[in-house]
């Protein structure tokens, strides 16, 4: 999470002619971010063997993204206070048979687009998601449950 005029000077570079300056940025703000990290998880200090920072430049390449956002939909107050976007944000299509899964289509993270992924599949096999905890839990250790 940066500022995307940080590297308003490599905007016209390409990925692989990038130079030390943004190298060094890109390793500045691994560190700050590093830095934060240990401070809420200081055990882990000296336990973390790699890192890798994706900028806004990269998600613009990799991600065919504009201006270095990372998520598709806009992620501000109206999108969780309005009843009607809440409705359209679900696996389901007017499409018979057709789901779609992902980030807009549940909450925003990766863990989010992997819980729609799980919605997305009770949604087309069961109906729903709350039909298909039954067949979820069944599957689980006696451990989890005490």
């Amino acid at each position: 999470i940066c500022r995307l005029d940080l590297f308003n000077d490599w905007a016209t570079s390409t990925h692989e002619t990038r130079d030390k300056d943004y190298l060094a940025l890109k390793e500045r703000l691994t560190e700050s971010y590093l830095d934060a990290f240990y401070f809420h998880f200081p055990q882990t200090r000296g336990h973390v063997c790699f890192t890798s920072l994706g900028t806004p430049l990269t998600m613009n390449k990799f991600l065919g993204r504009c201006q270095g956002e990372v998520y598709a939909l806009d992620h501000d107050i109206s999108r969780f206070n309005s009843w009607c976007v809440q409705r359209a944000l679900h696996p389901q299509t007017c499409v018979k048979n057709l789901y779609m899964t992902g980030e807009d289509a549940f909450l925003v993270s990766v863990t989010a687009s992997m819980l729609s992924g799980f919605i997305t599949a009770a949604r087309a096999t069961w109906g729903g998601w709350f039909d298909a905890l039954p067949f979820v839990l069944r599957g689980l250790p006696d451990v989890m449950f005490g």
